[in-house]
């Protein structure tokens, strides 16, 4: 419990401490791809069993990120949000080398080892399916995205017969 009053700084800080209790430390593989590299934005967004981090955009300390063969590393401070289920990277699609080849993406979670995140594709409006958004699954999970995996849009029509975007 928190008490609002006469108290000082330190004990209003430390009421709060529980809520962001968690700091997390994430690498980012670019592939070693022709192209690879971006200079988007690239953002992270961690998902557990206890709610998510919020979208983050990742901005390491003095040079350029997401080059072509290399490895980045955040840290990333929240609030507590469970086991670590999956994780969403993307980009904004900006700066004249907008798109990206994503290796994979660790996280270290509080107590834990390092979890891996493969991915293996482009976050690109001009390669492969087109997104700049991709949701990834631990190494070895049943919902890990391996190797070249194709989505087929679907759009419902008259919510009772499922077609493929292509026919519409």
């Amino acid at each position: 419990m928190c008490i609002i009053g006469k108290l000082n700084r330190n004990y209003r800080v430390a009421c709060f401490a529980h809520l962001w209790a968690c700091m997390w430390q994430i690498r980012v593989h670019t592939s070693d791809i022709k192209g690879a590299g971006t200079d988007a934005n690239v953002f992270i967004t961690l998902h557990g069993r206890d709610g998510d981090s919020g979208k983050r955009v990742l901005v390491a300390k003095g040079g350029a990120d997401f080059e072509r063969g290399k490895v980045d590393e955040f840290e990333l401070t929240g609030r507590k949000i469970g086991q670590l289920e999956r994780i969403r990277v993307g980009l904004d699609n900006s700066g004249p080398r907008a798109s990206w080849h994503c290796k994979m993406v660790e996280v270290l979670c509080p107590g834990a080892e390092w979890v891996r995140f493969p991915c293996n594709r482009w976050l690109s409006t001009k390669e492969e399916d087109g997104p700049i958004e991709r949701d990834l699954y631990p190494d070895g999970s049943d919902l890990a995205l391996k190797g070249d995996v194709h989505f087929e849009p679907y759009a419902f029509q008259n919510d009772a017969h499922i077609i493929k975007e292509s026919e519409l």
